[in-house]
């Protein structure tokens, strides 16, 4: 394998990784926030990403309409 292709695996890799501890630590805030002020959030997962599970159909390339 080339040396670019790895690198850039490589860095999408550790970009994701950051990205996804980020959404926890921003979610944990948050929610550590919003208890603190009274407001019950054990019912609520902040950091959830199910408002696109319903459509990750219609992103596919199969389902395409698109001209």
């Amino acid at each position: 394998m080339n040396n670019k292709l790895v690198g850039s695996l490589f860095a999408g890799l550790t970009n994701g990784v950051v990205r996804g501890v980020a959404q926890v630590a921003v979610g944990a805030f948050v929610t550590g926030v919003l208890n603190a002020v009274g407001i019950e959030t054990e019912d609520n997962n902040l950091t959830s990403d199910s408002q696109n599970d319903s459509d990750s159909n219609s992103d596919s390339f199969d389902n395409n309409t698109e001209a």
